[in-house]
């Protein structure tokens, strides 16, 4: 980076190509390294995540370039099966790296993106920012977003054994390694986290190819751990070891990012059972911090996860601005 930014007039705006994903990463692992528990993206997972993605439009994404150096990244997403729910609403993205803010790049990238959407006929912009003060706060605040939601990233620190580790009567657990599972496997995840999840808020139908993209890409150490009563699945769970994030940070950490119990097997221990074994499945692998996020207004995960020793680290919030 150079030590003084150019000016507005000297900053250079287009849609991405395929060849800038390499710029790409860089620009948008630089512009996230000061979130919390954040590791670097790689290649295969960005390019998953944008050129691969099946509601990728060029036309709704943007770089910003310095002296041919990519030093923004902005996209607004619409995801074809949240408007088949009904909910008109479209996802908005904007990274700049530290030495380029504060000379209008954010804003100009955000004018670009709201355009967009705004083309699509949507009826909101939603963004779900990873803290509660920073350059991002500021920017979607100053156009107006209000903050609508405030989730909670817990952790459980220690290896202390989980007590009462108890699987209801009648389900038993099947587990599947993330990296080798077949695409029945990830399909069946898929259907059972969009079954578990559709009443929750902000949640939108995920897509199969969404995942096997993520499987094919992934770098980390992932288990699936499906709960099956009489042959049928009635809820899942996905952990992980951050291999990456502990790589570059001399840590041993783990994530449970999804714990989903059907409706008909809630109150009944599943979901209990469900995460007290991804926590001992983790602690196994010598992980000595279990990560997982929750809604803050779901009072009931809350109580299960701090009844398991879990204490809230810090919050996010989601943001969402009428167009």
């Amino acid at each position: 980076m150079m030590a003084h930014p150019p000016s507005m007039g000297q900053i250079r705006y287009r849609h991405p190509t395929e060849e800038d994903i390499a710029q790409i990463v860089r620009a948008w692992n630089t512009s996230r390294k000061e979130i919390p528990l954040e590791r670097d993206s790689t290649i295969g997972e960005l390019r998953g995540d944008i050129f691969d993605d099946e509601d990728y439009d060029v036309v709704g994404s943007w770089i910003a370039e310095a002296e041919g150096e990519i030093v923004g990244f902005g996209r607004g997403i619409v995801e074809r099966k949240r408007l088949e729910t009904g909910r008109l609403e479209g996802l908005v993205t904007v990274e700049v790296v530290p030495d380029y803010r504060g000379i209008g790049i954010e804003e100009e990238i955000m004018d670009r993106v709201l355009a967009y959407l705004r083309s699509k006929r949507l009826e909101r912009a939603e963004h779900s920012c990873p803290t509660l003060t920073g350059w991002r706060n500021a920017l979607f605040e100053e156009y107006g977003f209000e903050n609508v939601r405030r989730f909670f990233r817990m952790v459980r620190k220690g290896v202390d054994p989980l007590k009462d580790i108890r699987i209801p009567a009648g389900v038993c657990f099947e587990k599947k390694i993330f990296k080798d599972a077949d695409d029945g496997d990830v399909s069946l995840m898929v259907s059972t986290l969009n079954d578990t999840f559709s009443e929750h808020f902000g949640f939108s139908p995920m897509s199969d190819n969404r995942w096997l993209r993520l499987r094919d890409a992934y770098e980390d150490y992932g288990i699936m751990t499906f709960a099956v009563r009489a042959g049928r699945t009635v809820g899942m769970c996905f952990s992980d070891e951050s291999v990456m994030y502990n790589r570059e940070h001399g840590t041993k950490a783990g994530w449970v990012w999804i714990v989903g119990v059907k409706k008909e097997e809630r109150g009944k221990g599943v979901g209990r059972a469900l995460l007290t074994d991804s926590v001992s499945w983790l602690n196994g692998r010598g992980m000595d911090s279990v990560y997982l996020g929750v809604d803050a207004e779901n009072r009931n995960a809350l109580g299960l996860y701090t009844s398991l020793g879990f204490e809230v680290l810090h919050e996010s919030i989601y943001y969402r601005l009428a167009l």
